[in-house]
């Protein structure tokens, strides 16, 4: 969309096409309400190789009435002020970069002074007017969650944004059933998303942890162009602590982000139609040109008899079908049986006007 950049750096990461995805640890509530455990929860993300540390922080009455039945919990598990401030400055610590998951304005103004690296908003917050200015408004890049939201409402977001200031988005894709069956995952809107709005866009998982699939199921978003790859992280799944259905543990986590990186540098860093040093070589191992079947005297005409096309140890000359397009031609030097033909040792045959 217009006024959006396609390619931009959060932090010292480069995000653009080809690129290794951003590799985002989740935090979420894993920390149950313990500053202790959230630091825990970091230095694990940490040590797992995350590219960024995600710390999701909200103030429970602007969430949800007191009758909800969430209430109780939220309000359980939530941090003060100070304490996140302690939590974010054990996070920076790590030496990998922080980012935010904010739900409210108090919550924004809390982070904003933490020296996050990024915001990420909850398809909650879409069409949060205030929230999103205030987002925008900060200059800092915005993820945008997606999920269950119509073209039209991301269409409306992103015009909220833009017209504040905004213009460094990644629209984040994901269905938070807690844990998603994969056959709700939905994981070609990554693809769609981009293809709609232009931006990029990423993939937050939320299927089982204990299904294997969900230590491969990002794959697909990687080859669907995601710029970032989401996934929570738990310190212990059988805890049973808020958000583990969906989360890995440390070393699940640390060899899921391996098996990413690992696809993703099959992923080409240069345009598909050009040729990379490997394609060369292969090339050269493979391709099938022009020899000369049989020793041909200078001035003989050349037919099927006097030519066969065969892989070579070197880059040939003409290929089977542009021989063709040559029509009748004579060698203009002697060639040895099995030599390679070039163009300059061919010349159109007397009489023939194909040349």
């Amino acid at each position: 969309m217009k006024g959006f950049l396609k390619e931009f750096s959060i932090g010292s990461f480069e995000l653009g096409e080809g690129r290794a995805p951003l590799l985002i640890s989740e935090t979420a509530c894993a920390h149950d309400g313990s500053v202790d455990e959230a630091k825990h929860l970091a230095d694990a993300s940490a040590d797992a190789g995350a590219d960024l540390i995600q710390l999701q922080v909200f103030r429970t009455d602007q969430q949800v009435p007191p009758s909800h039945s969430l209430r109780e919990l939220l309000g359980r598990i939530e941090l003060s002020d100070q304490e996140w401030a302690d939590v974010f400055q054990h996070a920076r610590n790590t030496g990998v970069p922080v980012m935010a998951f904010v739900y409210d304005l108090p919550s924004l103004r809390v982070v904003l002074d933490q020296e996050v690296v990024a915001l990420k908003l909850n398809s909650a917050d879409l069409l949060n007017r205030p929230l999103l200015e205030a987002c925008a408004e900060s200059g800092l890049p915005v993820f945008l969650g997606t999920g269950a939201s119509t073209f039209d409402e991301i269409s409306q977001s992103l015009g909220c944004l833009s017209a504040n200031g905004s213009d460094k988005v990644i629209l984040m894709h994901g269905v938070q059933d807690f844990p998603t069956n994969l056959g709700d995952a939905r994981i070609d809107r990554v693809r769609i998303l981009r293809e709609v709005f232009g931006l990029p866009s990423g993939y937050g998982d939320h299927t089982d942890g204990d299904d294997p699939a969900s230590r491969s199921i990002d794959l697909v978003a990687l080859g669907l162009g995601a710029y970032a790859l989401e996934k929570h992280i738990t310190l212990d799944r059988s805890a049973g602590k808020p958000d583990f259905q969906a989360a890995l543990e440390p070393d699940d986590w640390k060899a899921w982000a391996s098996t990413v990186r690992q696809a993703a540098s099959a992923l080409s860093s240069s345009p598909p139609v050009d040729l990379s040093d490997a394609d060369k070589r292969y090339r050269v191992f493979q391709k099938k040109f022009a020899v000369a079947s049989r020793p041909i005297k200078s001035g003989d005409q050349l037919d099927d008899t006097s030519v066969r096309f065969l892989r070579l140890e070197e880059e040939g000359h003409i290929s089977a079908l542009a021989f063709d397009e040559m029509g009748q031609v004579m060698a203009t030097r002697d060639l040895d049986a099995w030599e390679m033909i070039r163009h300059a040792d061919l010349a159109p045959a007397e009489g023939d006007s194909q040349g």
